[in-house]
């Protein structure tokens, strides 16, 4: 589905900027760390950033997104048993088949509701929140391990600050014994993560 990029460990992370990126998004976090009991609360640590305000323009390079922001669209209510009226097969079948047969709360993200969305920070990252799954959906990774595959389509698409640390870390932990175990079944997409995740950044 995606494209094969050769790139190892070394070459994603040998880079100064790289490493500078991580460091700073660090050392923000540890300095400003206030509650970090949930992602939530570290998405919330990236509001005021220079990594968000990059995001922001990042995504209002293109057209649609810039519509959607003047527009602040946040798209229908997902409602699952209406959902599963669509053929089967379809985005919306699958998003509210899958929902039901794991037992998910589609509507999870409202709760840390922004007393705004007039921001535009705000409204990105509702719309992160609201959209994740289906990113699942869409790229086939599951909603275990495959978290490490899924957020750096996020990265590629507009470098989501949160999501670029949480990948950064992930996958440098994986790369050392010890430190994390990954099944082999879930190895086979390590080529397209640091392609898509070094691409983001």
């Amino acid at each position: 589905m995606f494209p094969v990029f050769n790139m190892g460990y070394m070459d994603l992370m040998s880079k100064v900027d790289n490493i500078e990126l991580l460091g700073g998004m660090i050392r923000h976090l540890v300095t400003n760390r206030g509650k970090l009991d949930t992602v939530f609360d570290l998405k919330d640590g990236f509001r005021d950033t220079i990594w968000m305000k990059n995001c922001i323009e990042r995504l209002r390079e293109d057209p649609e997104s810039t519509k959607m922001f003047e527009e602040r669209y946040m798209g229908p209510e997902y409602e699952l048993d209406e959902m599963l009226k669509s053929p089967k097969g379809s985005l919306g079948y699958t998003y509210a088949f899958l929902m039901k047969t794991m037992g998910f709360e589609p509507h999870f993200y409202q709760s840390r509701d922004r007393p705004s969305l007039d921001n535009d920070t705000d409204h990105v990252t509702m719309r992160v929140r609201k959209t994740h799954d289906m990113y699942h959906i869409v790229s086939g990774f599951n909603m275990a391990i495959g978290e490490i595959g899924v957020i750096p389509l996020n990265v590629t698409q507009y470098s989501y600050p949160a999501f670029m640390l949480i990948d950064l870390v992930a996958v440098g932990s994986a790369c050392f014994p010890g430190l994390a175990s990954i099944p082999n079944s879930e190895k086979i997409h390590s080529s397209t993560i640091f392609g898509n995740l070094s691409k983001g950044i």
